[in-house]
């Protein structure tokens, strides 16, 4: 199942995730939750005016993950479902 942003429930799943990555100092460019068999697939596209490094990357990708587990438990995906970020 991947999710299409344009749709009602996954659009306020994009708009929270870019609060949290406003609020790290960053735009979220694009977001993709994809959840195939057991795995949980979380990509995000983000930008910066300054220039991004990978110690930046992997900031908002904790935060996102950490965001994507809360909302996997809640959501009933929970059945033993993993996530994985890329």
């Amino acid at each position: 199942m991947q999710w299409n942003m344009c749709k009602k429930k996954p659009f306020r799943i994009f708009t929270d995730y870019e609060q949290l990555v406003t609020g790290l100092g960053y735009k979220l460019v694009d977001l993709q939750i994809v959840h195939q068999k057991s795995l949980w697939l979380v990509k995000a596209v983000i930008y910066s005016e300054k220039w991004s490094r990978i110690d930046d990357c992997s900031k908002v990708h904790r935060a996102l993950l950490s965001r994507a587990e809360v909302f996997a438990q809640f959501s009933g995906y929970s059945n033993g479902s993993k996530l994985s970020g890329a």
